[in-house]
């Protein structure tokens, strides 16, 4: 058999290389800033003392040390009703003295008994367990009360921003080759 003469052809294609960076970006929040201004709230209080008042003027009275004109007073009434008891008594021993016929001996015992008779003024007033009266009146206390402020201002800053573009580098990596080899011929024919 006969072998015929063959061309060789060989391709080589083109490799292309790519190398990219990535594009950076990066993006960075401050805090807001703030301001705060406070006034702090006032409260002022003022307190006084109550007042107290004790009334001891009855029991003075009742113990016979009151006021003289308390005292004259007394003294007058008691002299009123002193004279009127011995109105009566005189009375009561003229009727004694008239009444003879109930026998006995009326001026004798008329005078025993004013010999021995008690003649006791009363000047003292009447005691009570509320002869002394206690007063109290409160004071109310003064509030002055003036309400706190808060002021708050607010900065917001604006978010930093950095970019950095990425790279791509392109390159032929293998170039595209055609090679073509002839077939070898032999001559001598």
């Amino acid at each position: 058999m006969v072998s015929l003469p063959s061309i060789q052809i060989h391709q080589q294609y083109a490799q292309i290389g790519i190398e990219t960076d990535r594009g950076q970006l990066e993006i960075r929040q401050p805090r807001p800033d703030f301001e705060i201004q406070t006034k702090p709230a006032k409260l002022e209080t003022t307190y006084r003392k109550g007042d107290q008042v004790i009334d001891q003027s009855a029991s003075w009275e009742a113990l016979g040390k009151g006021t003289i004109f308390q005292f004259t007073e007394r003294v007058a009434d008691e002299s009123k009703s002193i004279a009127m008891e011995g109105i009566g008594r005189r009375v009561d021993e003229g009727n004694r003295l008239a009444a003879i016929q109930n026998g006995g001996n009326p001026i004798s015992e008329i005078a025993f008994e004013s010999a021995f008779r008690d003649f006791k003024m009363n000047y003292e007033g009447p005691f009570y367990t509320t002869s002394v009266k206690l007063t109290y009146t409160p004071n109310r206390p003064e509030v002055h009360f003036e309400p706190g402020d808060v002021n708050i201002t607010a900065k917001v800053n604006p978010p930093e921003i950095n970019y950095s573009p990425g790279k791509v580098n392109i390159y032929m990596l293998q170039k595209n080759a055609v090679e073509i080899v002839p077939p070898q011929i032999d001559a001598r024919l």
